[in-house]
């Protein structure tokens, strides 16, 4: 990770914009995290004492047992606190070739049997990074390979993963020892995909569990699914297992526009369809250091759609020498000069494979953002389990790469942690979201379809696509500030906002507390509930919840630029980033009834504030 991330201030989130040009109700994924509820409302009707709850480790210290040289991946996870988080290891670095993506994925090989620990340190990216990180050690546990057929097939993992939280990204990799590889994993029955977490897939070819879950669990109510590993000469090993998902606060990655799946049945298995359109976070894309369609050229992507690699993920033989492993991809990974990537490309020496159909094209437009993905002769129907009888309207998870974010193939081998031996790209993007299709099948064939504007967020909404307001002058060295917001929000799986009793509001944007109130001054009107606050003591000055459009407003009383965007005057044309954060919950709860974040990019244009 690189520190000049933490420095330049949380990174914007674009979309609301992108959204607003494009006229997309969007089918978003999202997450939530809870947080710590002022107690100074006394008898005011509104009070400006509220603090966001400080983020909070979620992921046990053990992060479980590895087989010694084969690939895997933990996800490091938080709560609360200012989002984006920012991940990095601590003073304590691992010895094995392990990396750390920013978004706290942990992915590599351990060299030796035995523990290792190291320190993990996450940062609040916001108001160049002010609010103190917080660390915690981790350690992992190798076992000695045991590819032998005389040895019995079993899974090295325990029965419980570690904990998720709702729509964040997770990532953890089964593993076996014993029998012969190459392993592959599944799903053989129906209650396998019931009780596997909504916005989670398997990847059959690597045992990765990936995604982003977007219901919590029941609490004291984890899930349970078994995973089934075969190896080469069929043998079959199988455990089940518990996973928890706690809550998590409601923001986006990116969102699908559109696309399709087709599946076949029958004697066509095999030749099944993906054709899909993407919106990427452009702010996202410039911070990954992908701003024009050059700087693409060479740089290597990876898709993982439900659990299906595109490029397929190489299980060729590997070349050794003392210090190397490589192995060759039988596929193009590369983008070319004009932001594509295809196979079959003859030009570019990768000719069709025989008895193999598959074919792919993948193009990225940088100054759009958009992502198309259209692909033949692949294999859904084992990932997505669109054979039993519970497949129903998928929530599939999307897991896009690019850079040295990529698994490239190539590691060193020895004690002195490294990357890759390699020229690593500059380019580093790794994000996860999902999408929600409508399925339906008739006879040997099935289809999938994911439109905009059809489809209520699986995991909740809550997106803030426009600001605008005035600079109020109150002399040479501070700004104050009029502004308004407006954009989307629903509940999980598009529920209306509703409160419990005993809930408070707590609006914050960025570390300014814009007012607190108890929910039921929410005064409810048909679908809308609204709340207006005369106290200009407190920043907030109107609310207002539209539970049948999806939408939300407020606006504020004369607000000091410091207090919200930690920065008392604005140059004009200069980007100030801030995550807005919108909670409904008792005090001190962990499982507020709604917690939503969204983050804004806002600039001045003579006397106005705005976000386009």
């Amino acid at each position: 990770m690189k520190m000049s991330h933490v420095n330049q201030g949380l990174r914007a989130i674009g979309l609301g914009l992108l959204f607003a040009c494009l006229g997309f109700t969007l089918a978003l994924a999202t997450s939530g995290d809870a947080s710590g509820r002022g107690t100074g409302l006394g008898n005011r009707a509104i009070s400006t004492t509220c603090v966001r709850q400080p983020t909070l480790f979620v992921t046990d210290s053990d992060l479980g047992v590895v087989v010694v040289g084969s690939h895997f991946t933990r996800q490091i996870l938080v709560q609360f606190g200012f989002k984006p988080h920012v991940f990095l290891f601590g003073g304590q670095k691992p010895t094995s070739t392990f990396k750390m993506s920013d978004n706290g994925e942990i992915s590599g090989t351990k060299t030796d049997p035995g523990a290792e620990s190291f320190e993990v340190r996450v940062f609040d990216d916001v108001y160049r990074g002010v609010v103190p990180p917080v660390s915690k050690t981790f350690t992992i546990t190798g076992v000695a390979s045991q590819q032998d057929p005389n040895l019995d097939l079993q899974f090295v993992n325990a029965a419980t993963l570690p904990t998720a939280v709702a729509n964040e990204q997770y990532t953890f990799t089964l593993q076996a020892n014993g029998g012969t590889p190459p392993y592959t994993y599944e799903f053989k029955f129906d209650q396998d995909i019931e009780g596997f977490p909504a916005g989670l897939a398997l990847n059959t070819e690597t045992g990765e569990i990936f995604g982003k879950p977007v219901i919590p669990t029941p609490v004291n109510q984890p899930t349970s699914f078994t995973v089934f590993c075969n190896d080469a000469l069929h043998a079959v090993a199988s455990r089940t297992f518990n996973l928890t998902v706690l809550p998590g606060t409601i923001s986006s990655d990116f969102v699908a526009t559109g696309g399709n799946f087709r599946l076949a049945f029958g004697s066509q298995v095999g030749a099944d369809k993906l054709k899909l359109t993407v919106v990427l976070n452009k702010t996202e894309l410039s911070a990954a250091n992908i701003r024009q369609t050059s700087d693409l050229k060479d740089i290597p992507i990876q898709i993982d759609f439900g659990g299906v690699s595109i490029p397929p993920v190489q299980k060729a033989a590997a070349t050794t020498t003392t210090t190397t492993t490589t192995t060759t991809s039988k596929f193009p990974t590369k983008f070319d000069q004009n932001g594509s990537i295809r196979f079959p490309d003859v030009i570019h020496s990768f000719p069709p494979i025989k008895g193999n159909d598959l074919a792919f094209e993948m193009t990225l437009n940088p100054k759009t953002g958009v992502l198309k993905i259209n692909a033949s002769g692949l294999k859904l129907i084992s990932s997505l389990g669109a054979n039993f009888s519970t497949f129903r309207d998928p929530i599939i998870p999307l897991n896009i790469k690019m850079g040295s974010s990529v698994d490239l193939g190539t590691t060193t081998t020895g004690t002195t942690p490294t990357d890759t031996t390699t020229t690593t790209p500059s380019v580093t993007y790794d994000k996860t979201d999902t999408v929600h299709f409508t399925y339906s099948r008739k006879g040997n064939f099935s289809r999938g379809s994911a439109l905009a504007n059809t489809k209520s967020p699986p995991g909740g909404l809550f997106l803030i696509s426009k600001v605008s307001g005035v600079e109020v002058k109150t002399g040479d060295t501070t700004d104050r500030l009029l502004l308004k917001f407006s954009g989307f929000m629903r509940g999980p799986r598009g529920a209306p906002i509703t409160f419990q009793t005993g809930d408070n509001v707590m609006l914050h944007l960025g570390l300014q507390c814009l007012g607190e109130f108890p929910a039921t001054s929410l005064k409810a009107s048909g679908d809308t509930l609204t709340f207006r606050n005369d106290d200009a003591s407190a920043g907030l000055q109107n609310l207002i919840i539209d539970n049948k459009k999806g939408t939300i407003y407020f606006d504020t009383h004369p607000i000091l630029g410091r207090a919200a965007f930690g920065q008392d005057i604005f140059n004009g044309g200069v980007p100030l980033t801030v995550p807005i954060i919108l909670t409904i919950g008792a005090d001190g709860t962990l499982n507020p009834s709604f917690d939503g974040q969204s983050s804004v990019t806002v600039f001045r244009r003579g006397g106005h504030i705005q976000n386009k």
